[in-house]
């Protein structure tokens, strides 16, 4: 869009409409920042006092950072991106009243985006009367059908036997299309809550709003892909963590998934792993086959692959889990064929590990430490922390105490200077002083109270192999 086109539509905008943006706002940024709210409120300021908006260049200048002190300029940057999304949605909505046709780009925009913003939607529910009467051997409805073809290629759209007929049928899926996206979207945003310890009340009504959308829209009540994620979240957030939501999780998945397009095949499958891997966490009973199912199956579509490559991250969930389900052969293929799909900067950090993991899982502590002592970089800290972890969890299993003593202090002196975040540095310094004591428990007394001390601590790999650690000492 044209400074000139964007400069005009600022000067005409009222206060109502400013107030809208800031409504519009919240849909792109669940947090908006202070200076973003401070900058709408300035322009607001503007119009109460009846002075009008400053020119245009000195309203682009203010936009861009260059009226305010240096400090500012990158926090109102997010403004600008979410002010130039608004004005070119409300050029489109203004289009589309005086030009039907227009209608193709309001498909083609809600397309592109993932999702179609409330402008958007407002413009095509006041087209619905204006083109409802076109005749159907009009080369513009013909149009209009041709275009929605890339629409219902959509999982999300899977309820729709036919392309669509008429424009209350277009209009009906673009809002099941924006629901959806919005419960594609507040999945990922509750895996990051939950990830980083953020799940306040704030984050949870927020995550919610589109699962409400979606139970007062009867027509999604069939929806697979509606079902699939409303479930996934609701139980999420109610810690309703059962095996019997995973199945029907993966049921509503799976009955879309091969007319799936590629992209959205690895957001559906990458999906249905992490809710697996919270309910196996969670619930009663071992998910670890079905997710080295999942991961197979993803494998096997293709869907794990980006531009013919796997990511580090998950080549190495895929080891990790697949030890942990005992799938050793799997695993050996996957560091053996897999592997050359990794790109080749990741390639000998990530086998480094693996194999050491492997090793380890298989009894063959002092294989798994050769491969350890292997020359190579990390890519990141997490991976620094499993190497001082895995060296911890050998010596242990080899009773060789003097190497573990040392194997401690170097963990020690690595969580000293380490950049990890606080949600994984305490974890790691609570697991250190426990592994201490696990060392210094000679009757069972001592034993029995780091049980109970050890009973209760969140379930990741280091926890559950110190409680597995602590389990044998109480049976000798």
């Amino acid at each position: 869009m044209q400074d000139a086109k964007a400069i005009r539509l600022l000067q005409l905008l009222t206060k109502e409409e400013w107030k809208q943006f800031v409504s519009y706002l919240t849909h792109l940024f669940p947090k908006p920042s202070g200076k973003m709210m401070q900058l709408v409120a300035l322009l607001i300021g503007y119009l109460e006092r009846g002075v009008g908006l400053p020119d245009g260049p000195s309203v682009m200048k203010l936009l861009e950072g260059e009226a305010g002190a240096p400090a500012e300029k990158l926090s109102l940057n997010g403004l600008l991106h979410g002010l130039k999304r608004y004005l070119e949605d409300f050029l489109v909505y203004q289009e589309v009243l005086n030009d039907p046709t227009a209608y193709q780009r309001l498909l083609i925009s809600a397309y592109s985006r993932r999702a179609a913003s409330p402008f958007l939607i407002e413009a095509a529910h006041k087209l619905e009367k204006s083109i409802a009467s076109l005749p159907e051997n009009t080369d513009y409805f013909k149009l209009m059908v041709e275009i929605n073809i890339t629409l219902y290629n959509h999982p999300s759209l899977v309820q729709y036997s036919k392309r669509p007929v008429s424009v209350h049928d277009a209009i009906a899926a673009i809002d099941h299309f924006w629901i959806n996206a919005r419960l594609a979207f507040s999945w990922t945003a509750y895996l990051e809550a939950y990830t980083y310890q953020r799940l306040d009340a704030e984050t949870i009504a927020k995550v919610m709003r589109p699962v409400e959308a979606f139970h007062q829209t009867p027509s999604l009540a069939h929806n697979p892909f509606s079902n699939m994620y409303a479930r996934a979240i609701e139980t999420a957030v109610q810690n309703d963590w059962q095996i019997a939501h995973f199945e029907h999780v993966y049921d509503w998945g799976f009955s879309i998934m091969e007319q799936s397009p590629p992209k959205e095949r690895t957001a559906m499958i990458n999906m249905l792993i992490n809710y697996a891997l919270l309910t196996n966490a969670k619930a009663e009973g071992n998910l670890l086959p079905r997710i080295v199912l999942l991961y197979q199956q993803g494998l096997a579509s293709g869907a794990l692959y980006r531009d013919s490559y796997l990511t580090y991250g998950d080549f190495t969930n895929m080891v990790v889990i697949g030890c942990r389900a005992g799938e050793f052969a799997w695993v050996q293929s996957l560091l053996l064929h897999e592997s050359e799909r990794l790109n080749p900067d990741f390639r000998e950090p990530a086998l480094k590990l693996s194999n050491a993991r492997l090793a380890f899982y298989q009894g063959e502590f002092r294989k798994a430490l050769r491969h350890l002592q292997r020359r190579g970089k990390f890519l990141n800290e997490p991976d620094k922390l499993l190497d001082k972890l895995l060296h911890i969890y050998c010596y242990y299993e080899l009773d060789e105490y003097d190497m573990l003593e040392d194997a401690l202090e170097a963990f020690r002196k690595f969580l000293e200077r380490t950049s990890i975040g606080a949600g994984m540095l305490a974890p790691a310094i609570e697991f250190m002083r426990l592994v201490r004591k696990l060392i210094a428990a000679h009757d069972n007394g001592d034993v029995q109270k780091l049980a109970a001390e050890v009973a209760h601590l969140p379930s990741t790999g280091y926890f559950d192999w110190l409680r597995e650690k602590v389990s044998q000492k109480l049976k000798r």
